[in-house]
């Protein structure tokens, strides 16, 4: 059947685009891997463990010794485009499946196998890592099968290919189909939305679409300075778009969850005057307009500029649907990075650095209390650095953001959750607000009267920490204590 789906003519692949036509085959695993596959490009990495790896092996092997004439072992959707099938979902189980029938006969070749590519190193790490794992359980289970167990796993071994002929429908699928398994993390269901407002109608807007899911994938898979993986989005919406967004409104922000997705679906078409002023009218604007780089402010100083338009993102903008969603994301994608991770030769931010390394992760600075404080001065260090950029990235703006949030450590000798959620809307001084509405940055000043912590606060504190019988630890922390009173912000 595959065979004949290669075969369609190009209106006859059009057509069924348009009437929306989906295919589903039930498929020999040969018949599957010498079928014109190809990974592209925007997919994830390669990244199935040894737990997955073995439980395929052990499915496959009980149900050929229980005499299972057939045996299905999953699903792939795929998405014929330009003469080949794009695996949209699925590629982890073939990339294993052509990895053992590799390891049962290293002689064995096939399509998927010729035009293998991945674009992530990670996936390199994890093919070499399986391949000595499936060798070592064949050497364990079936050293004298091998020949048996490669011929039932390409002729008895089923997939069910599920067609589609225009990729948001394919992503779709996937979107639903991952949905019903461990659940997705909500900003991939983002992704979905905002994939899918992306036309399909040339080779032009296809490959926005896989820059698009490229760096998203990118930034999931991000890196910490030491090595460990780090998924910088999940950080992003949780913890600085999100909350920036509710607070600046005025509002309590609590955890991001699905329920809460429609706060970054926005707009393909304008529709009303508001609309006129939006990024997306910019944007159109933009492509036709010579010289206007080097009349702009750069956030970052940076002459290197890939992303233009980045210039004219702000945390609390309009979400337009589609390219530039992925825009925005992928703005702060790098402004996090920039602030939090990287290592730069910038003096600036080298200080910055430095003050929030020391002043932030001081002993007990992973209790629970401690990270949410530490997430509410990042939401505000990045908000404040969005709207006025490196140039006036200035200490004395930052420290008031931090005495701000840290004056609840000595306030409080218990942090909770609900605290920190609330503390940006409650009282007179609104500092989300107040951010959003600074016209200078000497306007944050205004925060300096929420700011103060009393003398005797601090001096009950030092007092209890001499008495290790009173003290209060986890309100106790030298290096705040010290900020307060080298700051000055004591009454």
């Amino acid at each position: 059947m595959l065979e004949k789906l290669f075969k369609l003519t190009n209106e006859e692949l059009e057509d069924n685009a348009t009437r929306h036509k989906v295919d589903a085959n039930i498929e020999t695993v040969q018949t599957v891997l010498e079928a014109p596959l190809s990974i592209p490009p925007y997919q994830r990495p390669y990244m199935w463990e040894k737990k997955q790896v073995e439980q395929l092996l052990n499915d496959i092997c009980y149900n050929k010794r229980h005499s299972s004439e057939h045996y299905r072992i999953g699903s792939l959707i795929t998405c014929l485009n330009e003469r080949r099938f794009d695996i949209v979902d699925g590629q982890q189980r073939a990339t294993t499946l052509l990895l053992i029938l590799r390891c049962l006969k290293p002689s064995y070749r096939n399509n998927l196998f010729d035009n293998l590519q991945y674009n992530h190193s990670l996936s390199y790490k994890h093919l070499k890592q399986n391949r000595m794992i499936i060798e070592k359980w064949i050497q364990d289970n079936i050293a004298n099968e091998k020949e048996f167990f490669f011929n039932y796993i390409l002729n008895n071994c089923e997939l069910v290919v599920v067609t589609v002929y225009n990729i948001s429908e394919a992503f779709q699928m996937f979107d639903s189909q991952n949905g019903n398994g461990k659940e997705l993390e909500p900003y991939n269901l983002l992704k979905a939305y905002h994939l899918r407002a992306i036309k399909d109608r040339d080779n032009q807007e296809r490959q926005i679409r896989e820059k698009c899911h490229i760096n998203w994938e990118n930034a999931v898979k991000s890196s910490l300075p030491n090595g460990q993986n780090f998924d910088v989005l999940k950080q992003l919406f949780s913890e600085q778009l999100y909350k920036s967004r509710i607070w600046s409104k005025g509002n309590i922000a609590y955890r991001f969850a699905k329920k809460d997705i429609d706060e970054f679906k926005g707009f393909s078409k304008i529709q009303y005057p508001y609309q006129n002023i939006s990024l997306l009218m910019f944007f159109e604007w933009l492509k036709n307009q010579e010289g206007i780089k080097e009349k702009v402010v750069d956030r970052d100083n940076n002459s290197d500029d890939s992303n233009f338009i980045k210039n004219f993102m702000n945390v609390n903008q309009d979400i337009v649907d589609g390219e530039l969603f992925f825009q925005y994301v992928e703005t702060y994608v790098a402004m996090y990075k920039r602030l939090f991770l990287d290592s730069l030769h910038n003096k600036t931010l080298e200080e910055f650095q430095k003050f929030y390394n020391d002043y932030c992760f001081y002993k007990g600075y992973g209790r629970m209390g401690d990270t949410y404080l530490r997430e509410l001065f990042k939401a505000l260090v990045f908000c404040f650095y969005d709207k006025f950029g490196i140039t006036k990235f200035e200490p004395r703006f930052y420290k008031i953001l931090y005495a701000f949030v840290y004056r609840i450590r000595i306030q409080q000798s218990r942090v909770v959750y609900n605290t920190v959620a609330k503390v940006p809307i409650e009282g007179d001084i609104k500092p989300f607000n107040i951010i959003a509405q600074a016209r200078e940055p000497k306007d944050i000043e205004k925060i300096c009267g929420a700011c103060m912590v009393k003398k005797n606060d601090l001096n009950q504190l030092k007092n209890d920490a001499a008495d290790k019988s009173k003290r209060r630890s986890s309100s106790f922390v030298p290096e705040i204590i010290n900020f307060f009173e080298k700051e000055s912000f004591v009454l």
